[in-house]
């Protein structure tokens, strides 16, 4: 199950600061979030707070390890994520 909810609402990869993992990335709508699974473990690893409105764009960084997402709205933010430490992100 878990699987399948994360291909449907898949929204980007990234390989892990440790490099044995693979973290998929997907929207949450409702929660205005994202969640960040881990292929290894099959489990959620962080799930972040991002904005107070919809997630309209998220991308990474192929090699600097980085997240970016952006919402419009109430919102008007752009916030930048690293990746080795997602709880913590600039706006």
């Amino acid at each position: 199950m878990l699987l399948d909810y994360v291909i449907y609402n898949y929204v980007a990869a990234l390989k892990s600061p440790n490099l044995d993992d693979l973290w998929v990335i997907n929207k949450v709508p409702t929660e205005y979030a994202l969640n960040v699974w881990s292929l290894k473990s099959r489990k959620l690893a962080q799930k972040l707070q991002c904005h107070i409105d919809r997630i309209t764009c998220v991308t990474c960084h192929p090699t600097a390890k980085l997240i970016a997402t952006a919402a419009f709205g109430n919102d008007n933010m752009i916030k930048i994520w690293k990746h080795e430490d997602l709880g913590n992100s600039r706006t």
